[in-house]
């Protein structure tokens, strides 16, 4: 596909004449990353975004019960800039949504209930998922051609700690509005082909947006990039410790991860929240079956808590006696660490299974983020990654043990 020049190059090519140097700034990406510990600044920060706007507010909202931002978008809405928004059809009810359904702003309800075939469990079984087990996680606000917000959640009026990336990236936006629409399109997660495969398409050519500051910016959109695979494949590669907080907690695949890096000396701490084990069995795998990770409880807390793995962020834990490259891998998801598989097999009293549905990242749209620092310093971290050790930290000392 042909990228688009930045104008400064498109400025000097017209020209053909002698003029200044383009402005670097418009190659690479820009990332400040922030934990919000209350959600007013942080409703502040998207509401300001939307409105200075000239074109376009392309925005993913897993809910929208702030009508704030409700506000705002339909004042871009009225002044006629090109706004778009999805949100999950679990919350058509919710304010912010009816007040831009009332204003005529366009808005997609995705990720509804999906009856699908499944073809690998033997006999042909259909499956039905109800609406709330096929969620809309994705959380971001693009505005215009260059910025756009990546959070772990947007739109919400609850407490807790928001994990937001705020972008300035022609590259990323680019991918990232691709995304956008493919969800406002009405292909999300709920779309299946007639053999049961996922329809989304991989949208984001680029995978890796260069910044700066020193950090690498990785983006990864579920459910067509498989990021819990991702997440299990970089604690696996770990070479020292690992430090995992998430609500709730179903994937067996990364379970054993933990316990394989654990037992064999790597620190690793898991910290789970209030919801742990609400909603399947899966959650017995890290009670049960991994018995040599550091396992806590935040169990007194209705706030919102982030998922976040640290990789490598404590050098000196390497359990095999030999220096480790001073890089870490700060992954921030969109939703909890849910399974892997779309569904879980019961043995049924006459032979066979019993077929139910699970929460899994096959059938929910999200968007996994990874900080990348290859020049660790552990005295001085840089300070999107010391924000971040900051809400394990935080997490941590609330919890008790599992």
């Amino acid at each position: 596909m042909r990228r688009a020049l930045p104008a400064a190059w498109t400025v000097c090519f017209a020209s053909l004449a002698g003029c200044a140097a383009p402005d670097t700034g418009e190659l690479f990406t820009t990332v400040d990353t922030t934990v919000y510990t209350d959600v007013a600044p942080l409703s502040e920060r998207v509401v300001e975004l939307v409105d200075g706007a000239q074109t376009q507010v392309l925005a993913a909202l897993p809910a929208i019960e702030d009508t704030e931002l409700a506000g705002a978008l339909i004042d871009a809405h009225d002044a006629g800039l090109l706004v778009e928004v999805v949100t999950d059809v679990d919350h058509e009810a919710d304010a912010g949504t009816q007040l831009l359904l009332d204003a005529g702003v366009p808005v997609a309800l995705a990720d509804g209930e999906i009856t699908y075939t499944e073809f690998g469990i033997g006999d042909v079984t259909e499956i039905t998922v109800p609406s709330e087990f096929v969620q809309m996680s994705s959380a971001f606000l693009i505005a215009d051609d260059t910025q756009a917000l990546v959070a772990t959640e947007l739109g919400r009026t609850r407490t807790g700690e928001f994990i937001v990336h705020d972008i300035q990236s022609e590259d990323l936006v680019d991918d990232l509005s691709n995304e956008h629409n493919q969800l406002f399109g009405g292909t999300d997660a709920s779309s299946m082909t007639s053999f049961s495969s996922l329809a989304k398409s991989v949208t984001d050519a680029r995978w890796l947006y260069p910044s700066q500051t020193g950090l690498e910016l990785e983006m990864w959109v579920g459910p067509q990039e498989r990021v819990l695979k991702r997440m299990i494949d970089a604690v696996y590669a770990s070479r020292a410790s690992v430090y995992l907080l998430t609500d709730d907690f179903l994937d067996q695949g990364l379970a054993k991860a933990l316990q394989d890096k654990a037992a064999d000396g790597f620190e690793v701490v898991t910290i789970v929240g209030p919801n742990f084990g609400s909603t399947s069995t899966y959650s017995d795998d890290l009670r049960n079956s991994a018995p040599d990770v550091a396992r806590f409880q935040v169990v007194d807390s209705e706030a919102a808590i982030p998922t976040v793995l640290l990789v490598d962020s404590n050098p000196s834990a390497n359990p095999m006696g030999f220096a480790v490259a001073p890089r870490v891998r700060a992954f921030v998801l969109t939703h909890d660490v849910i399974s892997a598989v779309r569904y879980e097999l019961e043995p049924a009293p006459s032979g066979g299974y019993d077929v139910s549905a699970i929460r899994s990242d096959q059938l929910t749209d999200g968007i996994l983020t990874v900080l990348n620092d290859p020049t660790h310093d552990p005295e001085n971290p840089a300070p999107e990654l010391e924000a971040l050790l900051g809400t394990i930290s935080h997490h941590l000392d609330i919890a008790v043990p599992l």
